[in-house]
């Protein structure tokens, strides 16, 4: 009896049991979310100095709205002013307009989408197979996937899609009209290429399969649903298309495989000889998402297609519905990611288009598999005790049983047994006093650097640089050509032997202070900077100046007399005052 009462109270489906059980299980998936989200808020505000890596190049330049003063003329930031889609830069301005520090805002964001993603994974679960605690399953899985990752958490446009095209996807599942509408037109103002994920699921369900032939719908209602979606979709696409940033034109593929930005150590690393990397593994032009069976306990959602063909052993199977949606979903996500590598770099890059799809996928399988699973062994373990002898019967019970906790405990407390389970991807500085430092300079400081730090000083210390690796995005030609020129006319003038380069290019570039590693002058500095390690022939020109036998760059000599912050770590020099030597 025992058995039976515990698995009509965990697999009871929906329609036969009470709200209150759908309300618990809803609950407990929304709990985790905001368990797992306070764990990764503890590390974001662990400190004065802590940025999410996406974030530094996405949200920084927001801290205008506070201060019209900061980053004034400033390549970097008007670039990503232009290019950030209209929603997220209202959501953001919102929340500005009380007072909030824009880099405080995108570390709590997450928790509030975190449980908005969660709410409707859990309902997309119920729709296809009405078992709440299978839509817990999934949720919480789903949950653990995302926050593993630093995807989701940056709170940039790309987070929003998340929630965005979930909640698209459940209203589209119960045909709900207007929330259909306007999840299209959400997904448009924050982030575009998830309209292609909406429109593609529509178009798909324009058509039904009858008497082996492909024909139109004949529910009126349906056909005018997907029309319109369709048009609104449309819509969208050329709004954004209109709007694009005024840094362009994209970059073509011909010109993409001539630069060594889109080669294996490049900033945007695309191309590769290994054509299991290219088309499968790699980041941004594979098809599997890194990372995807992580949790493991995702890897038993690749068992449900078996589960399905041997559907005879696994009677419970028959509470799924809507089952063609899975094949609808991957055959959309194949369909753009192939359309994307054809249209390359035009529709973004091809990994977003199975990212996301995959994800739900994957979890979703997994919350139905493990819920049959348990509903199999609980049944086998009443059968069992109906026709065993007693001692018999205690083992298969205890059996049963132990199965199923051990299913509970791997999806629940799996966290619990990684040394490190959010990978948020916060950066800190190496040294705390640089920012203080170079955030007391006049707001429209230029700070020339090399190093990798660069990339924090606009979201620590509030203060332009000329260019830095985490802000070179290599697709819109115009700011890439522009973004080039100066990192390469910096290398130039950092490592030169003659006075009159350096001080040419400080007056070019009107920079006020050169942020240098205290190793930049030593041979292994050129494997180690991100730079060097992508343009090559750079680092071969550079050579001479760090043999022992040869002049050292002027820069170099020029440290003692001209330092106005420096440490082992870092050295500050001031542009002003290599400009009045003779």
């Amino acid at each position: 009896m025992f058995l039976q009462d515990l698995r009509q109270f965990l697999i009871t489906p929906q329609q036969r049991s009470s709200r209150w059980r759908t309300v618990f299980w809803l609950s407990l998936s929304l709990s985790f979310s905001v368990i797992y989200s306070i764990l990764v808020l503890q590390q974001a505000f662990d400190g004065e100095y802590v940025v999410q890596d996406d974030a530094r190049k996405h949200i920084f330049w927001m801290r205008r709205f506070l201060d019209p003063e900061l980053f004034p003329n400033d390549l970097i930031a008007d670039f990503f002013a232009s290019v950030e889609p209209f929603g997220l830069i209202a959501i953001y301005r919102f929340f500005i307009s009380f007072g909030f520090d824009p880099m405080v805002i995108n570390k709590c964001l997450p928790l509030v989408l975190g449980i908005i993603m969660t709410g409707y994974v859990f309902g997309i679960c119920l729709e296809l197979f009405p078992i709440p605690m299978a839509a817990f399953v999934a949720s919480t899985l789903f949950n653990q996937s995302i926050w593993m990752k630093d995807i989701f958490v940056a709170a940039i446009a790309s987070s929003f899609s998340y929630p965005l095209f979930l909640g698209f996807l459940y209203y589209f599942l119960k045909r709900s009209f207007i929330p259909c509408v306007i999840f299209l037109i959400l997904e448009g103002l924050f982030y575009p290429p998830t309209v292609l994920f909406s429109a593609g699921i529509l178009f798909l369900n324009l058509f039904q399969i009858k008497d082996r032939k492909i024909g139109f719908i004949f529910d009126k209602t349906q056909l005018k649903f997907c029309i319109i979606g369709l048009i609104i979709a449309g819509l969208m696409l050329i709004s954004y298309l209109i709007s694009s940033s005024e840094y362009g034109p994209i970059i073509n593929v011909a010109e993409a495989k001539t630069l060594a930005e889109f080669q294996e150590k490049g900033r945007g690393s695309f191309f590769t000889d290994d054509p299991i990397q290219y088309w499968f593994l790699g980041l941004r032009s594979g098809m599997i998402p890194r990372e995807l069976l992580s949790p493991v306990t995702l890897c038993f959602g690749l068992f449900l297609p078996i589960l399905v063909k041997f559907s005879r052993r696994f009677p419970f199977l028959k509470q799924m519905k809507n089952s063609v949606f899975f094949l609808q979903l991957l055959f959309v996500s194949l369909s753009l990611f192939f359309l994307a590598h054809l249209l390359l770099f035009y529709l973004f890059l091809p990994s977003r288009y199975t990212n996301h799809s995959f994800y739900i996928l994957i979890a979703v399988s997994t919350g139905i598999t493990l819920t049959v699973i348990i509903d199999g062994v609980l049944r086998w373990g009443e059968k069992s005790s109906i026709s065993r002898p007693k001692n018999a019967k205690i083992f298969h019970n205890i059996l049963a049983l132990g199965v199923t906790t051990l299913i509970a405990i791997a999806v629940i407390f799996y966290p619990s047994f990684l040394e490190t389970f959010t990978s948020p991807s916060y950066k800190q500085p190496k040294e705390a006093s640089l920012y203080k430092f170079l955030s007391q300079q006049p707001k429209d400081t230029v700070i020339a650097s090399l190093s990798p730090e660069a990339d924090n000083i606009p979201s620590f210390a509030q203060r332009s640089v000329l260019v830095a690796w985490e802000y070179s995005i290599p697709y819109q030609v115009g700011y890439h050509r522009e973004i080039r020129q100066r990192a390469m006319d910096l290398i130039d003038a950092q490592y030169t032997q003659n006075l009159q380069v350096l001080q040419n290019f400080i007056q070019t570039y009107n920079v006020d202070l050169i942020l240098l590693d205290g190793n930049a002058f030593l041979p292994y500095y050129l494997t180690d900077n991100n730079w060097f390690r992508q343009w090559e022939f750079k680092a071969e020109e550079v050579k001479p100046t760090l043999k022992p036998d040869t002049p050292p760059a002027v820069i170099a000599t020029l440290v003692d007399l001209c330092s106005a912050y420096r440490t082992d770590t870092f050295i500050v020099v001031n542009a002003n005052c290599i400009l009045e030597v003779q």
